[in-house]
């Protein structure tokens, strides 16, 4: 259940295969969050937390974009049946539900403060903070409830939520690329959305040079998904700076 949770979804999967994803990811969440002191687990790899995270997100954005084709469509009325008898199924509520508790279990918030100020944020982590679980799965939720946000259109919530994280520094999971470049995309299109141009240029330029310099070293899937993902960052620069003429 642990390795399904962070594996996409096969292309053109079934309405029910999409319910039956969202009751896994509930319960995966709901053991994680609710069992009875933090839970022992090991995960698959470094990179899971943050696939978890991701493919959470995308689960729910797809599944709403599918919801508002049957409505618009009236032509499956099988489908549409089975939304209307799961109406909670993939909702906004339950998606940041999820997402804020695990910033709020993991006490990652607490962290982040701490050492912004230089103290040490091992002080601050709590029972379940201190452990790597909780740790990187409250961190990629903050940017995560980005992601989330920025599709609601809530553009000054989603930059809100990175109050206490300094792009400008080492983050604590730099070895994820690909949460490193969804926290740029992200910032970066809030801006966008906010006229705020010169800001949203800086994002993304800082962003685009770093894996430029870096493409020859980062041989692998994540890598592979953000290069394709970068050529959308180069088209966000080019409206911004036509918005925004700089030299």
């Amino acid at each position: 259940q642990l390795a399904a949770a962070a594996q996409p979804l096969e292309y053109g999967a079934t309405l029910e295969t999409k319910i039956a994803s969202y009751d896994s990811y509930c319960n995966l969440f709901h053991f994680i969050l609710n069992s009875d002191g933090p839970v022992d687990l090991e995960v698959p790899n470094y990179y899971w937390a943050w696939e978890v995270i991701d493919e959470f997100i995308y689960q729910f954005n797809s599944f709403c974009a599918y919801r508002q084709k049957v409505a618009l469509k009236q032509d499956n009325d099988e489908d549409a049946q089975i939304l209307r008898e799961n109406p909670n199924t993939w909702g906004c509520y339950s998606v940041l539900n999820v997402l804020y508790s695990l910033i709020q279990r993991s006490q990652i918030q607490e962290q982040l403060e701490a050492r912004k100020r230089g103290e040490d944020p091992a002080a601050y982590a709590g029972e379940y903070g201190s452990r790597p679980l909780y740790q990187m799965l409250g961190y990629f939720s903050l940017i995560g409830l980005l992601r989330v946000h920025c599709l609601l259109g809530d553009f000054s919530m989603a930059l809100k939520t990175l109050d206490n994280i300094e792009l400008n520094k080492k983050s604590m999971f730099a070895r994820v690329m690909a949460a490193q470049f969804s926290t740029y995309y992200y910032v970066g299109f809030s801006y966008m959305m906010m006229h705020r141009y010169t800001d949203a240029i800086r994002m993304f330029t800082h962003i685009l040079i770093y894996i430029s310099r870096t493409k020859n070293f980062q041989k692998n899937a994540q890598y592979d998904s953000i290069a394709k993902k970068s050529d959308q960052m180069y088209a966000l620069v080019a409206i911004c700076v036509a918005l925004n003429p700089t030299r």
